[in-house]
């Protein structure tokens, strides 16, 4: 009988199983870190996103707040600091409302509230969240300079995510609203009807 006939032996059969195998393993751990790296990766883009919609969100209340010409004291009752996040008096059209950011720590969640409908902005992946109004005055009291606010909001990774090295995205930027200074130093851009 030929070789070919007779099949093959333990030794041979425990070769390919054990190439086998091996192999297996090479294509499992390439595929597992192909894996971890395309969620780390969509992580961060959900992040950027998320983090984007609510600079906009954000920029959109202090664009429609109730601020009065000059009155420090309106100002700031405008915009108002809070333990866990920030409260905007703006115009609507049945008046003026608040718009309240909260932050919630233990939930690492953040929410934006209008109307009594609230509405989460970021669930889960939350680290901090810092809204605060600066207000420059001279000695007297008035505004000299600009109206501005402070924000940082951190996003991390997901409850629910198994350590995959994901870098936090940190925001930190003041918003400053041209349009509001301009009002709050009484400089408008045309000085009436032309002649």
């Amino acid at each position: 009988m030929t070789r070919a006939a007779k099949g093959f032996t333990a030794v041979e059969l425990l070769v390919v199983l054990s190439i086998a195998a091996t192999v297996g393993t090479v294509l499992f751990m390439a595929f597992s870190n192909y894996s971890r790296s395309f969620m780390r990766i969509d992580d961060r883009l959900e992040n950027a996103s998320r983090g984007w919609l609510i600079v906009q969100a954000i920029q959109e209340d202090i664009l429609s707040l109730d601020v009065p010409d000059g009155d420090i004291k309106r100002w700031q009752e405008a915009v108002k600091e809070t333990a866990d996040g920030c409260l905007l008096t703006r115009r609507g059209q049945s008046g003026t409302t608040t718009v309240s950011y909260n932050y919630d720590k233990q939930e690492r969640s953040l929410s934006r509230s209008l109307n009594g409908e609230t509405r989460v902005l970021i669930k889960n992946r939350c680290g901090d969240f810092v809204m605060r109004p600066e207000f420059a005055t001279g000695d007297n009291g008035e505004i000299d300079g600009i109206f501005k606010i402070y924000l940082k909001i951190k996003l991390e990774e997901p409850n629910n995510a198994q350590n995959r090295g994901f870098e936090p995205l940190l925001i930190e930027i003041n918003l400053v609203p041209e349009l509001l200074n301009r009002r709050l130093h009484h400089e408008y851009f045309h000085a009436g009807i032309p002649d």
